[in-house]
């Protein structure tokens, strides 16, 4: 939520927020649908992972679970593996 506040996320065109937590998907913020980790596939929009705590996993799980081929792109840099 700071993010959206803050930075220049505020202004960003975002086409979905995603969740991995049950509790949040179908709800919205600033009007934009929040959708499970599955319900983006097919969509081009390039991924922010917007937590630096669980990034890395967050991409594994974008690559390799959800086999998606979307640009991901780290508010920090990630660790190298």
């Amino acid at each position: 939520m700071k993010l959206l506040v803050e930075t220049s996320l505020s202004s960003a065109r975002i086409a979905a927020f995603v969740d991995g937590n049950p509790v949040n998907v179908g709800k919205t913020l600033k009007g934009i649908e929040i959708k499970a980790p599955q319900q983006i596939t097919g969509m081009p929009q390039p991924i922010i992972i917007t937590t630096t705590l669980h990034q890395q996993a967050i991409a594994d799980r974008i690559r390799n679970e959800l086999r998606l081929s979307n640009e991901v792109v780290f508010l920090e840099d990630a660790p190298s593996r």
